[in-house]
């Protein structure tokens, strides 16, 4: 796996921190991103639901690159 990214598909709660440190522990991959939960997107701009990619920093593929 190259890379993950996290999806907040409901508020973070009281626990948020440790999930996503076990996560991270897990997962033998760069997290790229996390994607905050967002109760209106469907109600947003279009050019705010084009941004999403703010979430994410794909630089750290080339940093985790895996050798041919």
């Amino acid at each position: 796996m190259a890379g993950w990214v996290a999806n907040e598909v409901i508020p973070a709660g009281r626990r948020q921190t440790e999930y996503m440190a076990t996560l991270k522990r897990m997962i033998n991959a760069p997290l790229l991103g996390v994607v905050p939960h967002l109760a209106d997107l469907a109600t947003s701009p279009v050019t705010e639901r084009r941004d999403l990619g703010r979430y994410l920093d794909l630089s750290l593929l080339a940093v985790h690159r895996r050798p041919d």
